[in-house]
């Protein structure tokens, strides 16, 4: 299959809007891009652009479930042009680096024995002051966390706080903490120790391998005081449950808040689409700009005018690319950030995943622009950051 944008017919009525049934003509070839997104995705209908840029809260395009962006300066009155978001997988995340792990992984939805829907949230919260007060059902208490449909959450620690607690041996022996496919049948994955202590307690779980990957997760305890948790946070991230080197995405159209039933089409997202990068060179340049960096990767293209590189949101203009390597020359920035980005653009693939490698934009200490064209300070002298 070729990577050409596919392009969706959809018939307008003038005087109900969007809300005829849909002509959709698909391309036979389907549309390819690199797990970090990144291509164009175009649906032609006149007046459809100005709909979903104008009500984006009512009206937008989802690609497994994730909003597909309406580029403005690439649509016009008869197309309208989104951006594939990147897609996270078992495989994409731990073959080519698409997501990176979260300190404090939140889930879609919360849960808990109880019948009060405020409550379920308290050891999500963030507030370490408060406790949640279990509801007992059939002599058990369980508070949890459900993450969204076809993923599961992969998770290297979680850590869980008591705010206080009267009696220890209600506790330690008493809670499981548990994981589950489908929310009925749960497996067991620690118990929570004769170590549990007043504060926080973590249980890490040290190889990637061995991150446990369900769609539920739940303390269960037999115990008020079991369940009593202040506080309960997981390090890891939520992906899709495929080890499969291609993952084939549905698209969903919504159109005045309802999700359109006769409109259906697939992406393709592939590791053979998908570039990677793995060094820069240099890591540093002048905010002045005229800096040539160096990409080193895999899976690159040839054709240099095919490649937009975006550092800080500036554009670094390509200079030479080949399979390998990409060099641009850095524009001029004001300012700095405490956290750089870096976006690699081919018009044939899609994004590159860069694995977490950024170019920074620097002050030079050697540099009059730094001291403001004066000359830059010498040994002996004071200076005030």
């Amino acid at each position: 299959m070729d990577s050409k944008p596919q392009y969706i017919q959809v018939a307008k009525n003038e005087d109900s809007g969007f809300t005829n049934t849909l002509s959709v003509s698909q391309s036979s070839s389907g549309l390819e891009c690199s797990f970090k997104g990144g291509c164009e995705y175009i649906i032609t209908a006149s007046g459809l652009a100005k709909t979903l840029i104008d009500k984006p809260t009512a009206n937008y395009i989802e690609v497994c479930g994730r909003e597909c962006p309406v580029k403005a300066s690439a649509s016009s009155s008869s197309a309208a042009v989104c951006e594939l978001p990147e897609v996270s997988t078992i495989y994409s995340d731990n073959s080519l680096k698409i997501k990176e792990e979260s300190n404090d992984l939140r889930a879609a939805k919360y849960f808990h024995s109880g019948d009060d829907t405020k409550e379920e949230m308290v050891p999500f919260d963030n507030d370490l002051t408060r406790a949640y007060k279990p509801t007992m059902k059939g002599g058990e208490c369980h508070v949890g966390v459900e993450f969204k449909e076809f993923h599961v959450g992969l998770l290297s620690e979680v850590k869980y706080l008591y705010v206080s607690f009267a009696d220890k041996s209600k506790i330690a022996g008493d809670v499981w903490f548990e994981g589950s496919q489908d929310g009925s049948s749960y497996e067991k994955l620690f118990q929570v120790s004769q170590n549990v202590r007043e504060g926080w307690n973590s249980y890490t779980w040290d190889s990637s391998v061995d991150y446990p990957q369900y769609r539920f997760y739940r303390f269960r305890g037999k115990t008020v005081e079991a369940c009593s948790f202040g506080e309960i946070k997981f390090k890891g991230w939520e992906t899709i449950k495929s080890s499969e080197e291609s993952y084939e995405c549905p698209v969903s159209l919504t159109l005045d808040g309802e999700v359109r039933s006769d409109y259906s089409n697939t992406v393709t997202y592939k590791s053979t689409q998908t570039p990677m990068l793995t060094s820069i060179s240099p890591r540093y340049g002048t905010v002045t700009g005229g800096t040539s960096v160096t990409f080193s990767g895999t899976g690159f293209t040839t054709t240099a005018s095919d490649v937009e590189v975006i550092i800080d949101g500036v554009a670094c203009p390509v200079d030479t690319a080949t399979a390998t390597s990409i060099t641009c020359t850095t524009g001029s920035k004001s300012g700095l950030v405490l956290d750089p980005t870096l976006d690699i653009n081919i018009k044939s693939k899609g994004k590159v995943s860069t694995g977490g490698l950024t170019f920074t934009y620097a002050r030079f200490w050697s540099q009059a622009s730094t001291w403001g064209g004066l000359f830059a300070p010498v040994d002996g002298e004071s200076i005030a950051i």
